[in-house]
């Protein structure tokens, strides 16, 4: 019966991939792709600025050339005092300086501004590249955000698929079983060459005018073989029977109070793999005025807690 069910999730899983691939899948390779990207513009972004470090160190020791030619000329004119010789000395810092300006010293200027120019360039490359970081650092943020969604998505849809399947099985027994099928039984023939689960009993009750007896019944041997691996005895010795005052007079809530807990194993799925209950044998032994007590006990409280079976043709025995 767990095979249409498999096939079903695996039909489901095919149709949420891409190549191949699931979403989460896609979305860790996107994120790598964008971090090499990353990783290669700023490779590129260290090569260039380098080169620009390079530049500004050869331009600076062409400004101390051009300084110390300056200093050849200036020293000279500030120790003149005739003025022919000012005359003389201005003439000529007037010519080099045109000369300079013209020629080597514009040169190195015009290599300055150049130089000015491509490092603010540089500086609004790398503030542009340190925006598309910043944002490429956003949109991973929001892909793990998305992805996180998607996992939390897939986790509920799993569990949600899970709580589907165990009330698929649940009413898969339910529709083979019954409703409260026998927690032990014994499989035995039909009269139309089927089988059935016949329950085992695991109490004798007795119900008195103002009290019940409790007496256990022995263990049955074997156990459900198609449903665990495990004996009958195996699973008594997890079930709270030693806490049962046996063939001792027992008020109404002391009997709830007492064999409640094995009901609760029973129908929490704690013996089968499945809801169950265990069946007990019930005597009317109250008096012919006290009939309204026996439908008290035995429909409220006994047919609540087990299944049951009322003995007619055989007499409560006293221990």
């Amino acid at each position: 019966m767990a095979e249409p069910s498999t096939s079903l999730a695996q039909s489901k899983y095919r149709r949420g991939t891409i190549l191949g691939l699931t979403v989460a899948e896609v979305f860790i390779l996107l994120l790598f792709l964008l971090m090499l990207v990353f990783l290669v513009l700023s490779q590129e972004q260290e090569r260039r600025l380098e080169e620009q470090q390079r530049e500004m160190a050869q331009q600076q020791q062409q400004m101390g050339e051009l300084q110390a030619f300056k200093d050849t000329w200036e020293e000279p004119l500030a120790g003149m005092e005739t003025p022919d010789e000012v005359v003389a000395l201005k003439r000529w810092r007037d010519e080099v300086g045109a000369n300079s300006q013209g020629g080597e010293t514009q040169r190195l200027l015009n290599q300055l501004v150049e130089a000015q120019r491509e490092r603010g360039e540089a500086e609004a490359e790398r503030r542009e590249l340190a925006a598309e970081n910043e944002r490429l650092l956003a949109e991973q943020e929001r892909q793990r955000e998305k992805l996180e969604e998607q996992q939390e998505r897939n986790e509920n849809l799993r569990q949600q698929g899970e709580a589907y399947r165990e009330l698929a099985e649940e009413q898969r027994i339910l529709r083979e079983k019954g409703q409260n099928p026998p927690c032990w039984y014994e499989v035995v023939p039909t009269a139309n060459g089927g089988t059935r689960e016949k329950a085992f009993y695991l109490f004798d009750i007795a119900v008195f005018d103002q009290h019940m007896i409790v007496r256990q019944r022995p263990i049955p041997p074997g156990g459900a073989d198609d449903d665990s691996s495990r004996t009958y005895a195996e699973e008594a010795a997890d079930l709270p029977l030693q806490a049962v005052r046996y063939n001792t007079p027992l008020a109404n809530n002391e009997v709830e109070d007492l064999l409640g807990p094995i009901f609760t194993a029973g129908k929490e799925s704690k013996v089968r793999t499945y809801s169950c209950v265990f069946f007990a044998q019930i005597w009317d032994e109250t008096s012919d005025n006290a009939k309204e007590r026996w439908q008290q006990a035995h429909d409220r409280i006994l047919e609540g807690l087990f299944g049951t079976f009322t003995v007619r043709d055989e007499p409560w025995q006293p221990m």
